[in-house]
């Protein structure tokens, strides 16, 4: 009985562990856009998305105003993300992702990320994306 017991509280202990390091796909939801009291227009907003990305060695292809799908690849890894856009807001949504671990993935969506904001806050401050 105490051997089962043990058992048990072994299993129970190595399957949460093995939960709790699950990675799940990194996303930004309706992010705010930094204005800075400067309003951007929906076509600013994509330019620095599309900058942004270029700048990340991703590809941007817009679909619709306020839609892009994003891919980056490295060898035979690739992710693809949808961004959707306001003039106010964007959001990086996972699309798909081939032969890349999570960690991974989320390390380039927060790059893309990161790269998106600075962009985004040059137009902000009336700057030329770099």
């Amino acid at each position: 009985m105490l051997r089962q017991s043990l058992m048990a509280l072994v299993l129970s202990a190595a399957l949460t562990g093995a939960a709790g390091c699950a990675h799940h796909e990194y996303a930004v939801i309706d992010e705010p856009i930094s204005t800075g009291g400067r309003a951007l227009t929906i076509e600013q907003v994509q330019q620095g998305i599309v900058k942004a990305c270029l700048n990340r060695n991703w590809t941007a292809t817009v679909k619709e105003p306020g839609l892009i799908n994003a891919s980056h690849a490295k060898g035979d890894r690739g992710v693809e993300v949808e961004i959707r856009f306001t003039d106010t807001s964007f959001s990086i949504l996972p699309a798909a992702r081939d032969g890349v671990r999570a960690k991974k993935f989320n390390q380039w969506v927060r790059n893309l990320e990161k790269e998106l904001r600075l962009q985004l806050g040059m137009l902000t401050l009336g700057e030329v994306p770099r």
